[in-house]
């Protein structure tokens, strides 16, 4: 619970129960599911992805195409 004592001249006023909204903040991402760069494949029981670095892009690939 949140209260404020307001004091004027002579008065006092006491405000309590104040609720102070936060802005929305929009979140922008271009995350995607981790799949194989050969197969398609999601990242499973079982199955896992290896990082691989060709020319200047990193993909990944599943322990079947490693």
């Amino acid at each position: 619970m949140s209260q404020i004592l307001a004091t004027k001249p002579k008065t006092q006023t006491l405000y309590y129960d104040l609720h102070f909204t936060k802005p929305e903040i929009q979140l922008h991402s271009t995350a995607s599911e981790v799949t194989c760069h050969v197969c398609k494949k999601e990242l499973g029981e079982g199955l896992g992805l290896t990082a691989k670095r060709i020319t200047d892009k990193t993909v990944l690939v599943c322990s079947l195409h490693n």
